[in-house]
């Protein structure tokens, strides 16, 4: 039986997250409803991994996003590119990490 469930990310930033989306071509809408059988989730950015199938981020009191799905129907092909979105976005999270930094150089 189909039912989301929200797992816990260290995503934190909304507009990173969109730009890393853009950059790997996977659609997105913000302020959106997700549903299954039982449940229903109003999530900030909503990630269409696959056809009709999405991935909602939804923020959390400790200033993060939990990631919100129906897991058994978005399957290894979904969970491969949700894992490739996480992957692309800490990367894109410690360049910017490292772009702020007060560091002037290192002689």
């Amino acid at each position: 039986m189909s039912h989301l469930t929200a797992t816990k990310t260290q995503v934190k930033n909304l507009d990173l997250m969109k730009k890393v989306l853009k950059q790997l071509m996977f659609q997105y809408r913000e302020d959106m409803e997700i549903s299954s059988y039982q449940k229903v989730f109003n999530v900030d950015l909503a990630i269409n991994i696959k056809n009709l199938y999405w991935i909602g981020l939804k923020a959390n009191d400790s200033g993060a996003y939990e990631a919100v799905a129906d897991w058994d129907e978005l399957n290894n092909f979904g969970l491969r590119n949700w894992q490739k979105i996480l992957q692309e976005y800490s990367i894109e999270a410690a360049k910017e990490d490292t772009s702020t930094d007060d560091n002037d150089d290192f002689s």
